[in-house]
């Protein structure tokens, strides 16, 4: 839909209303993405809004379960090589 189209200063086009958004804001999105999906920045800024937020919320809940595991894998590890580490609040 071309009429969907806005030219954000700087020269990116982008589709999915974004021009009201705070740069900033925006930019966290993008690099986020990009980031943790290698995704280009044409392709992310091409996604509505609501489509952009689902994947920085899903890439959320997957760092957040990675990082519960680590923490669980961690303490277990430690539980089994010191008998101690229990009471010392480690």
């Amino acid at each position: 839909m071309w009429w969907l189209r806005c030219l954000i200063p700087g020269g990116v086009c982008c589709t999915g209303g974004s021009i009201g958004r705070l740069p900033e804001e925006l930019q966290r999105e993008v690099a986020y993405i990009a980031y943790h999906l290698h995704w280009s920045r044409h392709e992310i800024l091409e996604m509505p809004h609501r489509e952009r937020s689902m994947w920085v919320a899903r890439v959320n809940e997957i760092n957040a379960e990675i990082l519960d595991r680590t923490r669980r894998l961690r303490r277990e590890f430690l539980e089994q090589s010191s008998p101690d580490y229990t009471q010392s609040g480690g």
